[in-house]
């Protein structure tokens, strides 16, 4: 008797924690939910405020075209300098023209002009004699200009300069160098000095060089682009102990 008693006491126990674990429901809402209508979210609309927030521009935008292109590969992963803001206001800016696709045969730099108070009109075709592509742009001398960019059938350097910006025509001559990769591609370059007579030149190898599938190598010129005084040197830090490839 007093084992059954026992045992009827622990059942108890157990049924009396175990319903206390189990939540209460409500089957009104079981109910509810088998007599609920289904309505598709579109057969509702919702009107509800729309709060506008608008603030003062820092500079309204402006836009103005400067020429047209059908060559769509502009960068080849990194951009050349192509826009230079002189001092004086003007503007001069170039980017890789072609109209004719799909081979291109017309791939050159297209250039326009900006005298501070408006730009030339839109330019026809490009500024080199022969197909070349991916134009890097600053300006040269004291009032003038350079453009240089590559002839990829041949692999060489197309430079194009003149002695007044925006006006002129166009010197155009080919980068000679007694040392260094035999092909060479995409060019980036830049100016300095106080009459930007001194050219630094960087441009990819195209080929394996120096051991490395492809590199970077530096050129510097210090009286325009009539001599070199430093020829694809690869800087340091940037050789086959840091790089296995540095490409365009």
């Amino acid at each position: 008797m007093k084992k059954f008693l026992s045992l009827a006491i622990l059942m108890a126990m157990f049924i009396t924690a175990y319903s206390q674990g189990i939540p209460s429901f409500d089957q009104s809402k079981l109910n509810d939910s088998r007599n609920a209508v289904y309505m598709p979210a579109n057969d509702v609309v919702v009107n509800a405020p729309v709060n506008l927030q608008s603030g003062q521009r820092a500079m309204a935008p402006s836009e103005t075209i400067i020429g047209n292109t059908w060559y769509d590969l502009q960068t080849n992963k990194s951009v050349q300098n192509r826009i230079f803001l002189y001092d004086d206001g003007s503007i001069g800016a170039t980017w890789t023209k072609g109209d004719e696709a799909s081979a291109f045969p017309d791939r050159g730099t297209g250039y326009n002009f900006y005298n501070g108070t408006e730009w030339n009109p839109n330019p026809m075709g490009r500024i080199e004699s022969l197909r070349c592509g991916w134009p890097s742009y600053s300006p040269l001398g004291t009032d003038g200009e350079l453009v240089i960019s590559h002839d990829f059938g041949a692999h060489t350097l197309i430079l194009n300069q003149r002695e007044v910006k925006g006006s002129g025509n166009w010197v155009e001559s080919v980068f000679s160098y007694s040392s260094g990769p035999p092909a060479l591609s995409w060019p980036r370059h830049i100016t300095s000095g106080t009459e930007h007579n001194n050219i630094h030149l960087l441009v990819n190898s195209y080929e394996a060089y120096m051991g490395m599938t492809t590199a970077v190598v530096y050129s510097r010129s210090t009286d325009g682009g009539e001599s070199w005084d430093i020829e694809n040197m690869i800087i340091d830090g940037m050789g086959i102990d840091d790089y296995l490839e540095i490409s365009a």
